[in-house]
């Protein structure tokens, strides 16, 4: 309920009773616009809406006059574009910043009395994180073993273990974030929270305001359930637009086969793939320069003439026959 502020006149003007109605508390989000509403029964001279700093001063913010020049907005905020009276007499905050988080006053002077009275809202900003709203380190990095899986609908990527791995440790993020979100781990096989496992670390954002938190959960391989267990990281908060969440599979490869097998089957077959590149290669060159000895045998090749060696003899008297 709209807490209210209500003055009771003594006198002849006691019959009137006027009421400012403002909401309390309000949340507006940083670069959007935030509206405080203020109502009020009766005919105002003048409505003015004020800003109280941390300084504890009063800073008018904007006026609008409802007797001499009706309708007229004038003001240091509304001069320099930055806050608005609506017709209905409330406060539109454009691009919202972290310093417009503060207490506001909904000031009005009667129409008939010349009277003043007042009411405020205290307004409280939000900075929604940094997109996306959360998001796991591992997923993202280049490390082995790190395959990232865009058509699995169980998990926004998968890390795949190596053998004789005692643990996996997650690095769950949200950053640039008003006020601060809460975290946690879950194992999405026995629907535990892990928090007991896990370590937060809050430092400042790169925004005014902001902060950046980390969770981090470190898993024991040998506790896993299955070959392919998943986890999921779960953020609520304003700053998070109510929950969010991003989900990791681990792919644990059975312990049993030695790292140095893995290593030596490796190398061998990196060996045996060498030896057959070389054979490739040596086959190509020999067949190129057969292919060049040919062409050159038959680019030098001459016709020789006849010599009369060559004509034929009359075999009776042995004589060289004319052609």
């Amino acid at each position: 309920m709209p807490e209210l502020s209500v003055h009771v006149l003594l006198g002849p003007e006691a019959s009137i009773v006027s009421v400012v109605e403002t909401i309390p508390e309000i949340t507006v989000t940083f670069g959007e616009e935030g509206l405080l509403t203020c109502a009020y029964e009766r005919k105002p001279y003048a409505v003015y809406w004020k800003f109280l700093s941390d300084s504890s001063s009063i800073d008018l913010l904007v006026v609008l006059d409802q007797y001499y020049q009706v309708g007229k907005r004038s003001g240091p905020g509304y001069d320099a574009g930055r806050y608005n009276v609506t017709n209905d007499f409330s406060l539109l905050i454009h691009d919202v910043s972290v310093k417009d988080e503060g207490r506001y006053i909904c000031e009005v002077s009667d129409f008939e009395t010349g009277r003043v009275f007042r009411n405020y809202t205290n307004v409280t900003v939000t900075v929604k994180a940094i997109r996306p709203l959360v998001r796991v380190h591992q997923c993202g990095s280049n490390s082995p073993g790190s395959v990232n899986v865009t058509d699995n609908p169980k998990a926004s990527c998968m890390i795949k273990t190596i053998p004789d791995q005692r643990h996996v440790q997650l690095d769950c993020f949200v950053e640039g974030a008003k006020p601060q979100v809460d975290m946690f781990w879950m194992d999405n096989t026995t629907l535990q929270d892990l928090s007991n496992g896990t370590f937060l670390t809050i430092t400042p954002g790169k925004r005014e305001g902001t902060v950046d938190q980390k969770l981090t959960v470190i898993l024991q391989v040998s506790e896993f359930q299955s070959e392919d267990d998943y986890f999921t990281c779960i953020a609520e908060g304003p700053a998070v637009e109510g929950i969010s969440s991003v989900t990791v599979g681990i792919n644990n490869v059975k312990p049993g086969v030695p790292t140095s097998a893995i290593a030596a089957a490796t190398d061998s077959s990196s060996v045996v793939l060498m030896v057959v590149v070389v054979v490739l290669v040596v086959l190509v060159v020999v067949v190129v320069v057969v292919i060049i000895a040919v062409l050159l045998c038959k680019k030098y090749k001459r016709p020789q003439d006849r010599t009369e060696d060559d004509r034929p003899v009359d075999i009776e008297t042995g004589t060289l026959l004319s052609e």
